[in-house]
């Protein structure tokens, strides 16, 4: 398995659409690498990477229009290189729970940005605070640092852009 594809689809969620992308991968003799699929108001949001032979993969490109078709999707695929595990890199994890605000994802992927720190996973959901029902955020990264990162002074810079910013925050390293 050389060859790889990504898959992006959005559409009306409905019952059964996970099954025929993973059917579709299935009957092409492409296996499933990595996926993220998720319910965005009623919108079903899949991305997902494909590898198979040549082959297979052009005969499942090649099928994935139709598919989004009758499915009523809005597609785009795309090929790609399976990145192999980089030991200079750390994983790391961030969960922030803040006052959801206009701007704070955005300061918060600036500041690892401004870092020179790669945004693996962004996610984030918004929800009201169980007794006040002010509108609140809780968010979840996972990043890939270097190892040259001096990951004492990282996290001093991160608690005092938390400080300044008012968002509850935690940094630490993934445990696998």
């Amino acid at each position: 398995m050389h060859n790889y594809l990504v898959v992006s689809a959005i559409g009306n969620d409905q019952i059964g659409i996970v099954e025929k992308l993973a059917n579709l991968a299935a009957k092409y003799n492409c296996n499933i690498i990595d996926s993220r699929i998720a319910v965005l108001g009623g919108e079903c949001t899949a991305i997902f990477m494909v590898g198979g032979e040549w082959n297979a993969i052009t005969q499942m490109e090649t099928a994935i229009p139709t598919l989004a078709q009758s499915l009523n999707l809005t597609s785009v695929a795309k090929r790609t290189n399976h990145i192999s595990a980089q030991p200079e890199l750390l994983p790391y994890s961030v969960r922030v729970i803040a006052l959801d605000v206009p701007g704070v994802s955005a300061k918060i992927s600036g500041f690892f940005s401004g870092n020179e720190i790669n945004i693996e996973e962004f996610y984030s959901h918004s929800y009201k605070a169980p007794i006040t029902e002010a509108p609140m955020v809780k968010i979840r990264l996972l990043l890939s640092i270097h190892t040259s990162c001096h990951i004492a002074e990282l996290k001093e810079r991160f608690s005092l852009f938390c400080e300044e910013n008012n968002l509850d925050a935690t940094l630490s390293p993934i445990h696998y």
